[in-house]
């Protein structure tokens, strides 16, 4: 193969001048592109910024004249606010005469619950009876609940108007009432055991039963190990499987069980403080309840110390006073097994049949009374007979006892609807999203004036006793709660069922008024976008086509047609064709409007639906879209403010665009 042959000096060096051409010339055009693209790019830029500056000069423009729309909106609907209110006022007034009347013909001997200085008198007087008589101090505490549970309902409902002072003044009295009755049965137990040879029948015990107390007490004073350790306390129900330790002790077991919950009004020192900075003031700081609450009674359960027994001399019983004459000291588990951890002692007892069980085996809570809440932790072992309602456990004396619920059991809710029946009526449906004897239930409240009743579900034995009783909405709620059905929820609880966003109170409270003045002409309903709007805006439906009070005669109609108009309304919220049914409304603390938003979209659409502007309320946006002039207003005003007071506090209870 023949050598290649080499180049010379002069092709090389015009090769490389060849070389360094062709890369001058391609870095030559590679800035030529660099500058045409920054020139593209800098006019895009002006372009963009100028752009961003006219959408920000028309967005000012957009929010100035927003701004005095709504501000000039804001006079005019303040003067019919105000006519509103006081013609509710009013109404209010006429309601409370009645009410007083009502209680002068039935002489009672119970205080003025509206009254601090008549209650903290009853207090002082209860509290400075030193003189103990067992039948008198059952009948004090028995008076004590029923004006506990006057005054917990007029929390409740002081809650739900925004009633700052009045929930401060019945939250602070209702921990007095709570704190006098429990010392009452601590004086009271004192007392017995102190008198036991006085008080126990042949078996030990002592026993009193009531409609709002059942109390218990074994005492032993044997102190010999036993072959049958169970011991029956029959006004509880219950049975207690002692430990050989405890029939080797001087003690007694008491067992107290009470119709309402006092643990969860009791404020310690170190609480008033945070209490302060409550619901009312900035809804944030609620203090955590924790994940359960209690349904039906509160059963304690203690070991307490007992004194010297009495000797009997002749005729003369010698009796040795000590300070467990007038307190109960408890004992710990621990210091009857070495200060080791103690076993968990066995108990029975029977679950009221107000009481819903929802699961196959009811949950057992104790109350944790370091961290002021329910816990169903340390609670081993528990069987249940369905047939006879009798619960089998393990745990810890010296407790409290209930049946326990997930506060957010039935949260979020998967639909809610509030449709006006006539002038007078309305109807208020949730529907939790857990399932009721394996199907999908709603709850659905017939409003009255100023009362409502539970029309749904009807098949549920423990709620026969509220279907078509008349009550205040907050009270109806409190029964529903007390049997199984929480449906009033707070922030604190968001946080068991993430991703749930709570709204902020101030676009709550601004919404609920303003959706309940318009609840007697038009029908709302939930929206599925409500949880991506997060806490700063709400959505919901309304339907378009609007109700006149005077017209519809759903007022004379019986339950089973209102509940098959709601059923088709609810099938409604969910049609395809939902644009020609509903209007998406959207609601920020300073304004409301409707949208484009369709509830079968792919994403979340905010923008305003085309020919409408936002404006202070769902009742000027209603008027902007109507063909007749004050239609709207006419309608609304023929309606009643009862009904619309009612639909408010519903909506302030069980906060639907919070836990929707």
């Amino acid at each position: 193969m023949p050598k290649k042959k080499k180049k010379s000096k002069k092709a090389l060096k015009k090769a490389r001048l060849a070389e360094q051409k062709r890369k001058e010339e391609e870095e030559r055009r590679r800035k030529e592109e660099e500058e045409r693209l920054a020139r593209i790019a800098e006019k895009e830029r002006i372009q963009r910024e100028l752009e961003e500056k006219i959408r920000r000069e028309e967005e000012a423009k957009r929010l100035a004249a927003e701004r005095i729309r709504i501000g000039e909106e804001s006079k005019i609907f303040d003067s019919v606010k105000k006519a509103k209110e006081l013609e509710l006022k009013d109404l209010r007034e006429k309601v409370e005469e009645k009410d007083k009347w009502t209680k002068f013909l039935e002489c009672s001997d119970l205080p003025n619950p509206n009254d601090e200085s008549d209650l903290n008198s009853y207090i002082s007087i209860w509290e400075s009876n030193e003189n103990r008589n067992v039948e008198l101090d059952f009948s004090d505490c028995k008076k004590g609940i029923a004006i506990y549970n006057i005054i917990n309902s007029l929390y409740h409902k002081a809650r739900v108007q925004e009633n700052a002072e009045g929930v401060k003044f019945y939250s602070a009295i209702s921990h007095e009432f709570s704190r006098t009755l429990l010392e009452t049965l601590d004086k009271l137990s004192a007392h017995i055991i102190q008198y036991n040879d006085q008080f126990l029948e042949k078996n030990s015990q002592f026993s009193y039963s009531s409609e709002e107390i059942n109390y218990d007490m074994w005492v032993n004073l044997t102190k010999k190990a036993k072959r049958n350790r169970n011991v029956d306390f029959k006004a509880v129900q219950a049975t207690v499987e002692l430990s050989v330790k405890m029939t080797l002790t001087s003690l007694a077991v008491r067992l107290v069980q009470l119709c309402y919950n006092p643990l969860q009004s009791l404020i310690t020192k170190d609480d008033k403080k945070r209490y302060e900075n409550y619901w009312w003031v900035n809804r944030k700081e609620d203090i955590d309840k924790g994940q359960y609450y209690p349904i039906g009674p509160i059963l304690f359960i203690e070991l307490l110390e007992i004194p010297p027994s009495a000797k009997k001399e002749g005729d003369w019983t010698i009796r040795e006073v000590t300070s467990l004459a007038k307190e109960v000291v408890r004992i710990d588990g621990r210091s009857l097994d070495n200060n080791q951890k103690p076993s968990p002692t066995k108990i029975s007892f029977v679950i009221p049949d107000s009481v819903i069980i929802r699961d196959e085996f009811p949950r057992i809570g104790w109350w944790d009374k370091e961290n002021r809440m329910w816990s169903v932790r340390g609670i081993s072992d528990i069987e249940y007979d369905e047939n006879r309602r009798v619960v089998f456990s393990s745990l810890h004396l010296s407790t409290a006892l209930a049946v326990v619920h997930p506060r957010t059991y039935d949260a979020p809710f998967s639909k809610w609807l509030i449709t006006p029946l006539g002038r007078e009526t309305a109807l208020f449906v949730l529907r939790p999203k857990t399932k009721f004897t394996g199907v999908n239930f709603s709850i659905f409240i017939k409003i009255y004036e100023a009362k409502c009743c539970l029309l749904r579900p009807n098949n549920v034995p423990q709620l026969k006793y509220l279907l078509g009783k008349y009550m205040a909405p907050t009270d109806l709620l409190a029964q529903l709660s007390e049997r199984g059905v929480n449906l009033t929820l707070e922030d604190c609880d968001a946080k068991y069922e993430q991703p749930l966003i709570p709204k902020e109170s101030d676009l709550e409270s601004k919404m609920h008024y303003e959706m309940s003045y318009v609840s007697n002409i038009c029908t709302m309903a939930s929206s599925r976008w409500n949880q991506d709007a997060g806490d700063t805006r709400a959505i919901f439906q309304c339907k378009k086509v609007l109700t006149d009070p005077l017209s519809n005669n759903f007022d004379d109609e019986d339950d089973d047609e209102i509940l098959a108009k709601a059923e088709k309304i609810l099938k409604q919220i969910d049609d395809t064709d939902d644009g020609n049914l509903w209007y998406s409304v959207s609601y920020e603390t300073p304004r409301a409007g409707f949208i484009k938003q369709s509830e079968h979209a792919e994403k979340y659409d905010p923008q305003l639906l085309d020919g409408t502007d936002t404006h202070l309320n769902l009742f000027l946006c209603l008027q902007q879209v109507q063909t007749s002039d004050n239609e709207v207003e006419k309608r609304v005003d023929s309606g009643s403010v009862l009904v619309a007071q009612t639909v408010r506090h519903l909506l302030n209870a069980t906060r639907p665009m919070s836990f929707s």
